[in-house]
C-alpha cells in the first residue's frame, strides 16, 4: 500500500485567492489511487479563524455525494 497526498489547490495552506480543483478531478484522483492499490490524503485548509472557506465546503459536499453512490466500489477496493 502507498499513498499520495495534495491539496485541492496549489498550495498546503488558506490562499485568500485559491484556484481550487474541481471535484471531478479530485474524484479521479481518488480513483485512480484505490485502483492501484493506493491511499489518497487531501489537504483542505481552514482560515486562520478555524472556518471552512465556501470553496472547499462546496467540494467536500461533492466529493461526499459521490461517495454516497459509489462509495462500495471505493470501500471494495481496500485491504
Amino acid at each position: 500500500m502507498w499513498q499520495v497526498d495534495g491539496s485541492v489547490h496549489q498550495r498546503w495552506g488558506y490562499l485568500a485567492d485559491a484556484q481550487y480543483c474541481s471535484v471531478a478531478s479530485i474524484i479521479y484522483r481518488l480513483v485512480e489511487n484505490v485502483s492501484k492499490n493506493g491511499n489518497l490524503l487531501m489537504n483542505f485548509a481552514p482560515k486562520a479563524d478555524g472556518t471552512m472557506p465556501e470553496e472547499q465546503v462546496k467540494l467536500l459536499i461533492g466529493i461526499g455525494q459521490w461517495l454516497e453512490v459509489n462509495g462500495d466500489a471505493i470501500l471494495d477496493l481496500l485491504p
